[in-house]
């Protein structure tokens, strides 16, 4: 499930870096493939992070809904800029906003308390 919701990301910020880095001759916000790549990591994304809160205790990170508009805002105010400030941006949003692989994820939920903790009743 991780490595299905962690492709599809990766292939959203691939789309926002490719858009970025063309400028002006991809327009994200009437392109239907990059909504179709928005729409399945949001999908993949919200099916894993369902599925973690059910065996973890974790709050839920931001909304990945954002991620169409946060990628065309990106991408326009990126698209004017000269190629080689582009293709800075375009790595910098790629850093900014990529998943860490699942190797380099170290837990930092806290554990429920067991029963034993629990407050005994009066």
């Amino acid at each position: 499930m991780y490595l299905d919701a962690y492709s599809r990301y990766v292939a959203w910020i691939a789309a926002v870096k490719l858009a970025v880095v063309e400028g002006k001759q991809k327009d994200l916000a009437h392109d239907p493939q990059y909504q179709d790549l928005t729409k399945q990591a949001e999908t993949a994304g919200k099916a894993f992070i369902e599925h973690a809160e059910k065996v973890t205790v974790t709050t839920r990170p931001p909304v990945l809904r954002a991620l169409f508009d946060a990628g065309v805002r990106f991408w326009d105010f990126c698209r004017k800029r000269s190629l080689e400030e582009r293709k800075r941006r375009a790595e910098y949003f790629e850093d900014a906003t990529k998943w860490k692989r699942w190797d380099e994820i170290s837990p930092t939920s806290t554990p429920a308390p067991a029963a034993s903790a629990a407050p005994s009743p009066k």
